[in-house]
């Protein structure tokens, strides 16, 4: 038996007696669809390799100890006999909410787990879908939880919207879980129904670049966008005599509506017509087409959507200075955390070498630089033997 422990897991974490296995979770970029899943529409994201570590032993009682190396914390947690209280704006609450909201299936049996990783934390590649994503995943690689794929995203988006208080849509948790290697997850988020769009050339790759500013949207204001949003349609619908339920049901023109509802409602219906045509350009192999649409796409999130930041704007502009660059953007929410940039592999090294160089020279920042692989997600994952580090 190789239970592996290892030196770095609290003492006691893990018994001598049973066999620790690992189980990755990835993160996830997107090239196109920002903030359009919430609104019905279409998204094109990518499950990338850069994971939240699950070490995973089981055990018989119905607890789950957790201990997150990130933040140097033990939790412990009952699948019975009454669920730990939610902590809000703790890390664990993506724990705990994950077990209320399975409901009448929580396990009899509990878990020790040790999470550490090499996914930022608040960096914009969803590390929270990612850690929610993971742990249903693991609750039913190990348990035997009941869950089929679909029900399982669906379950781990109800923790972001029922237990953490934001009003996001299904994307992050949707790419976690589905995605395939080397290709992009064409979703559409009405119909929860996707297909896999590879990315086809070798030498195309994407880039990652960490802004090293922690992401700032919070809750607070990610939910006073969504309420503009909202608002917009409740007036749309007035004004066309319609009953149109999310925003991409629109039909794509301009609304008179008071600012910023106008420029949002632009970006929502903008960016679903840009994932259209980026699906096309991939399967045309049109790169360089695809990579307009990605600048289109930030300029459209800076302006119309208010989310980028001048980190963020610099970062792309400076990409976009690069011979062999093909297209930049902000992934993720927003107001933070990491740009991605489809460029030329012969070009990653003139790339790194100018994102860290100027960005430091304007803004005193270190810019961390890592090329992603695009990888399958958790429903396409198994366990490894061995989880000590």
């Amino acid at each position: 038996m190789n239970n592996s422990v290892g030196s770095s897991w609290p003492e006691g974490l893990f018994s001598a007696d049973r066999p620790i296995r690992t189980w990755l979770s990835p993160g996830r970029i997107n090239v196109l669809g920002e903030h359009t899943d919430y609104h019905g529409g279409l998204v094109l994201p990518a499950a990338v390799d850069r994971f939240t570590r699950f070490a995973v032993q089981t055990r018989e009682d119905g607890i789950i100890q957790a201990f997150s190396k990130h933040f140097g914390e033990l939790v412990e947690l009952r699948t019975r006999e009454g669920l730990a209280p939610l902590r809000p704006g703790h890390w664990s609450t993506y724990l705990t909410g994950s077990l209320a909201v399975l409901g009448d299936i929580l396990p009899d049996r509990g878990l020790n787990l040790g999470l550490d990783g090499d996914l930022p934390v608040g960096g914009g590649m969803s590390s929270s879908a990612s850690l929610t994503v993971g742990f249903l995943s693991a609750l039913r690689e190990f348990l035997g939880l009941p869950l089929e794929d679909l029900e399982l995203v669906v379950r781990a988006r109800r923790v972001e919207v029922e237990k953490v208080g934001v009003n996001c849509g299904i994307m992050d948790q949707y790419a976690v879980h589905f995605s395939r290697a080397r290709s992009f997850v064409a979703l559409d988020c009405s119909a929860l129904r996707h297909e896999n769009v590879p990315l086809s050339d070798p030498e195309v790759i994407l880039a990652v670049v960490d802004s090293g500013k922690h992401r700032q949207l919070t809750a607070g204001r990610y939910n006073e966008i969504v309420a503009e949003c909202d608002a917009a349609l409740a007036a749309i619908n007035r004004l066309l005599g319609t009953t149109y339920s999310t925003l991409s049901q629109v039909p794509p023109r301009e609304y008179d509506l008071p600012e910023p509802q106008r420029r949002r409602v632009r970006h929502v219906l903008g960016e679903n017509e840009r994932v259209r045509a980026g699906i096309e350009a991939l399967r045309e192999g049109r790169f360089d087409r695809f990579g307009a649409l990605m600048l289109a796409s930030q300029y459209s999130l800076a302006g119309d959507y208010g989310v980028s930041c001048e980190e963020l704007d610099v970062l792309v502009e400076e990409a976009m200075q690069v011979e062999g660059v093909l297209g930049s953007k902000l992934s993720g929410a927003g107001l933070g955390g990491v740009t991605v940039t489809l460029l030329r592999r012969e070009a990653l090294q003139r790339f790194t070498e100018r994102m860290q160089t100027r960005y430091i020279q304007r803004l005193g920042r270190t810019a961390r630089v890592f090329p992603c692989d695009l990888v399958d997600g958790c429903a396409h994952r198994r366990s490894v033997e061995g989880g000590g580090s």
